[in-house]
């Protein structure tokens, strides 16, 4: 059995909920900032990019954030 792709109007569906999305990301490598810029631009997605672990932690205190991405090794 094989799975049905999914029709437009879930996929638009989808869509829309990622562009509400507010993401933080703490990255510190320049290449890596615009990989990422460019994957949540292409979604529509909102972000706030900080520098470090600590930045990262200000900014969680200031605002709400439905998802966090942070360097492990930061």
């Amino acid at each position: 059995q094989t799975a049905q792709a999914p029709t437009a109007s879930k996929r638009d569906m989808d869509t829309e909920k990622l562009k509400r999305l507010h993401v933080l990301v703490a990255e510190d490598n320049a290449v890596n900032k615009l990989v990422i810029k460019a994957m949540l631009d292409s979604f529509h997605i909102t972000y706030t990019i900080v520098e470090n672990g600590q930045q990262a932690v200000n900014a969680v205190e200031l605002d709400e954030y439905d998802l966090v991405l942070m360097d492990c090794q930061m």
